[in-house]
């Protein structure tokens, strides 16, 4: 499976390539719906005209009913009858008029929202797996996970039927301000007299929400990734009884979560309840406001009055002279729109949440895309200074040249301070040390989730910086210590190694693996399902499903992290027979990291690390007779006894 290729030998000159700054990120779209398409836009502006319907709606209902009073006082009988039928006949218009505008807006905009969630997802996602391994080492990784579902569905409820429906209030109570102001300005101006206050406290409780929904979906966020973390490692926690503990953990992180939830509902509800109080007072004064503009104009307006002729008749007021119609009108839109504009506070609310997660999701969306286009750019001028020397052909050699590296989230505790280390292709290369020297860190640069700080990590001659990581890694097969299985079948799963690996890829590489037999035992073969992270399958199982993974990728260097150190003592010698066996048949490039000694005394060059550098290099057998770190390494573990 592994490549038998050669390496001339060569000389490598290195030089540190500064990297660029970052470039600024790109403008780009920060709004609800960035990610729609033409037909997505379509729809939505259908459901905003149904919505500008919907909220004229309820002060046409008022302007009928307005008229509908000032019928009333009309002196012919059988003209008020037929006013008041044509007046019902319209409410009954409206109602039909609601009903499928409601139902036009609710549908279509539900429809966009959750389209436009799930392409957030998406990409919110595909962001997340294309953030460099040193970005998660500072995130609570549970909480972004749970916010992959929390924030994108804060977006899908802030686009759709609770926007709509505040939309729908905010509307109302800006229709109703302006038919008010036709029929009676002043009173109009009266009544809205608090709408400045009214502003600035949905101001204050805007702000105050926001703050108090951020702290409330870190809270969330904590309590999802306890009970994500609990619910994992399940068996772990039955084992040593600790579900109490879990669950006590689990109820704290909500109740600090429910804490911060207070805050915002705290806002909504004294925002809501001041409002209300200041526009009821409003009110209030508007109606007795209302009165005494009809009292003075039919003071100062005798036309306004209504007059017995002398021949019996009733003159009816002008026109243009104010009615209780026109006060009722005015005064409902506002009072009416008010109680709209209420309403529609939890829309607003699920609004400015969503816009606030958003602009979250798409700076990490966009940090991501900006990353992978500086990266491209950097990978390409840097490939032109350092390429690979003339004749040079891939086959796994790798080299580090004085590098020095100390992980990001502790900047001030180098690993490397100077590690000089070449492996040829072909070469089987054990990396051993006293824990914390750096060795499972060497694979980590040369898988690069890391960078390193200086000097330079070369494979095949060529700078590792100056590679396509994508490239890279597809040379690459690794074996983790904690083999690590998705929920599938076992041919998925060793599948999942290499893309578009056929059956008969798989089926090579489990023999390879010494795997091949036990899947043969199960009824269903490599269809055997192997349950979440692998449960339905044994520890040695599961290394050697997770090694025929790294071996159908047919890579050039072959990297065993501990493979066997977590299994017990019948597994390990399963697993190992089948390493041994296929050390011995295959000519890629293997860097194998073990604590127990003994399992790799047959390799080409053992490395021994310490203090942030190569302490010794060579065979077992010389490193035995030099009487060096490596033979204190193996007096320890024998007890003082190495001979």
């Amino acid at each position: 499976m592994c490549k038998a290729t050669e390496l001339p030998e060569k000389k490598a000159i290195l030089a540190d390539v500064e990297a660029p700054p970052a470039p600024a990120s790109p403008k780009r779209a920060m709004h609800l719906l960035r990610y729609a398409t033409w037909g997505d836009l379509g729809l939505f502006s259908l459901a905003m005209a149904t919505v500008t319907i919907s909220g004229a709606n309820q002060p046409a209902q008022l302007i009928i009913f307005g008229n509908l009073i000032d019928s009333f006082n009309d002196d012919n009988t059988a003209k008020a009858v037929r006013l008041v039928h044509f007046f019902a006949l319209m409410y009954a218009l409206v109602g039909v008029q609601q009903l499928i505008t409601i139902t036009i807006q609710t549908a279509l905009a539900t429809r966009v929202a959750a389209k436009q969630a799930r392409r957030c997802r998406e990409h919110y996602f595909a962001a997340l797996l294309r953030q460099p391994v040193a970005w998660f080492d500072g995130e609570n990784q549970g909480a972004v996970g749970a916010s992959v579902l929390e924030s994108t569905l804060a977006i899908q409820d802030g686009l759709g039927e609770k926007f709509t429906t505040g939309l729908q209030g905010v509307l109302a109570f800006v229709f109703g301000v302006a038919v008010s102001l036709y029929y009676a300005w002043s009173l109009t101006l009266v009544t809205i007299g608090a709408l400045p206050i009214i502003v600035a406290l949905l101001g204050a409780a805007a702000a105050w929400q926001k703050k108090s929904n951020d702290r409330a979906t870190a809270a969330s966020a904590e309590a999802s990734a306890a009970a994500m973390e609990a619910l994992t490692n399940v068996r772990t926690v039955a084992a040593f009884g600790a579900e109490q503990h879990e669950a006590d953990k689990y109820r704290a992180k909500c109740a600090e979560a429910a804490k911060e939830s207070l805050g915002s509902a705290v806002a909504t509800g004294l925002n809501g309840a001041l409002v209300a109080a200041i526009l009821y007072s409003t009110w209030a004064l508007g109606l007795w406001y209302g009165s005494y503009l009809i009292r003075s104009d039919m003071a100062d307006r005798d036309e306004c009055n209504y007059r017995v002729m002398e021949d019996g008749d009733v003159r009816e007021p002008a026109n243009d002279c104010v009615t209780g119609g026109d006060i009722m009108t005015a005064f409902l839109c506002v009072l009416f729109g008010g109680l709209a504009l209420l309403q529609a506070l939890p829309g607003i609310a699920a609004f400015t949440l969503a816009t606030a997660e958003a602009r979250k999701i798409f700076k990490i969306i966009d940090d991501a895309e900006v990353a992978a286009e500086a990266h491209a750019a950097d990978s390409k001028a840097k490939a032109r200074e350092a390429s690979a020397p003339a004749g040079a052909v891939a086959g796994g050699a790798i080299a580090f040249s004085q590098v020095t590296f100390a992980y990001p989230t502790r900047p001030d505790r180098p690993v490397y301070s100077g590690l000089t280390l070449a492996v040829d292709a072909g070469q089987t290369c054990a990396l051993v040390g006293p824990s914390g020297c750096g060795k499972s860190t060497a694979v980590s640069l040369l898988l690069r989730f890391y960078d390193v700080d200086g000097g330079a990590l070369l494979v095949d001659g060529v700078d590792a910086r100056t590679w396509d990581v994508a490239a890279l890694r597809a040379k690459i097969g690794l074996v983790a210590q904690e083999p690590v299985l998705f929920s599938g079948t076992i041919a998925d799963n060793i599948a999942h190694g290499r893309a578009g690996a056929s059956r008969a890829d798989v089926e090579r590489a489990a023999k390879l693996a010494n795997a091949f037999d036990f899947v043969g035992t199960f009824p269903d073969g490599f269809e055997t399902e192997v349950g979440d992270c692998g449960v339905q399958l044994s520890g040695g199982q599961k290394q050697r499903v997770a090694i025929a993974r790294a071996l159908v990728r047919d890579p050039e260097i072959l990297v065993l992290d501990e493979a066997t150190s977590a299994l017990d003592a019948k597994s390990e010698r399963v697993v190992q027979d089948a390493l041994d066996a296929l050390l011995a048949t295959t000519k890629c490039t293997t860097i194998v990291i073990a604590h127990r000694l003994s399992t790799i005394k047959h390799a080409s060059k053992i490395c021994v690390f310490g203090d942030g550098v190569l302490k010794e290099e060579g065979p077992h057998e010389a490193l035995m007779d030099a009487r060096g770190p490596y033979f204190g390494l193996v007096s320890h573990q024998l007890g003082g006894d190495a001979n």
